[in-house]
């Protein structure tokens, strides 16, 4: 009895230790991936005056400056750069959310030759750093006159391997049921996918869709290569004009960067419930 009772506590003691340690590179973890954001934010708002590399740094002053960001808008071209990202973005998503789970639904649920070895492709082509593709597609972008073209941004990531395998894996986990009892009602091949399966997969296209707007809203090196005019920049290109518009400001630097990061944190928070759904689903079944 007693040698029970000490096993018990003893499996207490483990279990609460393990709780801590999990909390603690829980707290860690946070203070890495938070750290950069909290200093851009001190940085942002100290007063023009301050000491931006003093030692110890100021976290958050007090009191806090705020007019740096009214005139980052105002001398920086910033909603203009809002419009350019939220126009690629927006249209990569929506093209993406049409095609992608097309492509994802017959590697799913569709029988035809070398499919297995089509999807084994798909699998390889996300090994492909962007990279290794920058001069092809540059060639063929000139070739189609689309240079400092936002259309060359959007047409590249429309279809992309990673979305295909969120796509795919979301539609292989669900029941073959339901597609027998829509063909039983007379439903055609493209109703049953269109009325029956694709909302069933409505989170696995709002992760896509997330994804893909954070990753366009981010993208640099496609945009740097592509785009000469200054009208046509989208907002993590124009944003690195930002030191020649304010002669090296690091303040307005960091206040560029926190305004441009909002977006993305806001479509985050928006589609966070089905985010979290659609990658618990893509990973339930090979």
């Amino acid at each position: 009895m007693e040698t029970a009772v000490a096993t018990k506590k003893s499996m207490q003691r483990s279990a609460q230790l393990g709780s801590v340690g999990i909390w603690l590179g829980l707290i860690i973890g946070g203070l890495l991936f938070f750290g950069p954001f909290i200093i851009l934010i001190s940085i942002a708002l100290q007063p023009p005056t301050a000491n931006l590399f003093a030692f110890p740094p100021v976290i958050i002053p007090r009191p806090a400056n705020f007019e740096i960001f009214p005139e980052v808008l105002r001398v920086f071209p910033f909603w203009r750069y809002v419009w350019n990202s939220s126009w690629v973005s927006g249209m990569t998503v929506l093209l993406q959310v049409i095609l992608v789970p097309m492509a994802g639904y017959g590697f799913a649920r569709k029988n035809f030759p070398l499919r297995d070895a089509l999807f084994m492709i798909v699998l390889a082509a996300m090994m492909i750093p962007q990279q290794v593709t920058l001069i092809p597609l540059f060639g063929v972008f000139r070739n189609l006159g689309l240079l400092d073209n936002l259309w060359a941004l959007v047409l590249p990531l429309i279809v992309t391997p990673f979305s295909i395998f969120i796509m795919r894996q979301s539609f292989i986990t669900m029941p073959g049921e339901f597609e027998d009892a829509a063909r039983i009602d007379g439903c055609s091949e493209f109703g049953t996918y269109w009325k029956i399966m694709l909302p069933l997969a409505k989170p696995a296209v709002a992760t896509i869709a997330v994804f893909t707007f954070v990753e366009q809203w981010n993208a640099l090196l496609w945009p740097v290569v592509l785009l000469k005019s200054p009208d046509s920049y989208t907002l993590p290109l124009g944003l690195t004009t930002l030191d020649s518009a304010f002669y090296g400001g690091w303040r307005e630097s960091a206040a560029g960067a926190i305004l441009g990061v909002i977006p993305t944190l806001l479509i985050f928070l928006l589609g966070q419930k089905y985010f979290i759904r659609g990658l618990a689903s893509g990973g339930i079944k090979g």
